[in-house]
């Protein structure tokens, strides 16, 4: 009432985030995101490794000293 709106179809990619729908689910992903990272970053040949922390460790707050100077990491992908 208050707003012109304009259909622009299917929802197929938003702030991001990759959106696949079918009459019955919708499957999202961040796979250009990701990649984009990887182009940027210079290390879209690099070798996927598994995160190296034991899932059994249990994080808390304090327990260790903050960093220094932490970054932000920017990116472009929404």
């Amino acid at each position: 009432k208050n707003f012109q709106t304009k259909d622009l179809g299917p929802l197929r990619y938003f702030l991001g985030i990759e959106v696949a729908q079918s009459s019955s689910s919708i499957a999202i992903n961040q796979r250009k995101c990701a990649l984009d990272i990887l182009s940027e970053t210079g290390m879209l040949d690099c070798r996927p490794v598994d995160t190296p922390l034991d899932s059994n460790v249990k994080l808390l707050p304090g327990q260790e000293e903050p960093l220094e100077r932490p970054g932000k990491i920017s990116t472009s992908c929404g």
